[in-house]
This record gives C-alpha cells, sequence and structure tokens, in this order.
C-alpha cells in the first residue's frame, strides 16, 4: 500500500515537473507577440510597426534583442537612417553569432548588404550578400539558399556582371524543386533579364 501510495506520488510529481518544463512552448512571450504584429504591420504602417518594436524591446526579454535590432534597423533603412541602421544591425549581427543563429544570422547579413548597396558602396554589399549566401549553406536551411541567391543574382544583373549573374542562377535553378510561385516568380525575372 505504502509503495503504490510513493509509485503515484512519484508519478504525480513527473508529470508536474514535465508540464512545468513544456509551458513556455504552449505560449508566446509578450515580445514574441509584438515583434510578430510588428513584422505583419510593416508594409502597411511602417511607423506603428516601429513603435511595436520599441515596446518589445522596452520589455527587456534577452531572448528577442536580435530580432528587435532587426525589426528597428529595418524601419531605420527604409527611411535613410543609415547610421542608426548600421547600429542596430551591429547589434544583431553579435547576438546571432554569439546565438549561432545561423538563419538569422543570413538574415542580418543580407540587410546590412542592403544598407550598404543603399549608401552606394556596392563592393561591400555584394561580400555581406555572399557571405549570406554561404551562412544559408552552412546552416542547410534551403528557404534562405534560395532568398540569398535569387539577390546575388538580381544584385549581379544590375552591376551588369553577367557571368557572374548566371553562375547564381545556374545554382538557384539546383534548388528549384523547393521554389514556391514567389520564387518562381523572381527566379524568370531574373533569368528573363539576364
Amino acid at each position: 500500500m505504502i509503495l503504490q501510495l510513493i509509485i503515484m506520488i512519484l508519478k504525480y510529481l513527473l508529470f508536474l515537473v514535465s508540464f512545468l518544463m513544456l509551458k513556455p512552448s504552449f505560449s508566446q512571450s509578450k515580445s514574441e507577440i509584438i515583434l510578430k504584429k510588428a513584422n505583419e504591420l510593416y508594409t502597411k504602417n511602417y511607423n506603428a510597426s516601429f513603435d511595436l518594436c520599441c515596446q518589445a524591446e522596452k520589455i527587456n526579454d534577452i531572448r528577442f534583442i536580435g530580432e528587435v535590432s532587426m525589426c528597428k534597423a529595418r524601419y531605420y533603412i527604409t527611411f535613410t537612417d543609415y547610421e542608426n541602421g548600421e547600429i542596430e544591425l551591429s547589434k544583431a549581427i553579435s547576438f546571432y553569432s554569439k546565438k549561432k543563429d545561423l538563419i538569422s544570422l543570413s538574415d542580418a547579413y543580407d540587410l546590412k548588404s542592403i544598407l550598404l548597396d543603399r549608401i552606394g558602396d556596392t563592393a561591400s554589399s555584394s561580400y555581406f550578400q555572399l557571405k549570406a549566401y554561404q551562412i544559408s549553406k552552412k546552416s542547410g536551411d534551403v528557404n534562405s539558399q534560395i532568398k540569398r541567391l535569387i539577390n546575388l543574382s538580381n544584385t549581379y544583373l544590375d552591376y551588369n556582371n553577367l557571368s557572374k549573374a548566371i553562375y547564381f542562377l545556374d545554382k538557384l535553378e539546383l534548388l528549384s524543386s523547393d521554389f514556391d510561385s514567389r520564387n518562381y516568380y523572381y527566379f524568370y525575372q531574373n533569368k528573363g533579364a539576364y
């Protein structure tokens, strides 16, 4: 009888511990919810999106430093505040590097390449685009690789460097089995421009 009671108590404690450990996966943090809304609003209302990024930053949840910085950098780059954009990108890159979050690091380098392109530093822009692609390859994330290859092929078309443009278009075509309709659109747009 006592042995059965002890076994029942241990089962209950095991259940309680496993429930408490899994609880965070059942709900999103406040920062996550705010940042998700900021991303949804971005193309519709830049200012509201930025305000939400700042709200998420005030929560000071260290797990989302990179996402908050990327959110703010995107806004600053859109409104040509490149100095603050660079500051936020540096924070995001540092955060994702330490965390070894390769997919997000690739996104950060890709955004940095956009900033550099906007200020006319095409050589550095290409360097960071290529770095973003290499990180995507290392992560094994095919969707990220497709995005980077689309951007690289487009960049080299813009620079009228046709040999590099076709090189990246050929690499992109090898991933066509993983394309969605949007990827096909950009692939054929770039291929047609070539």
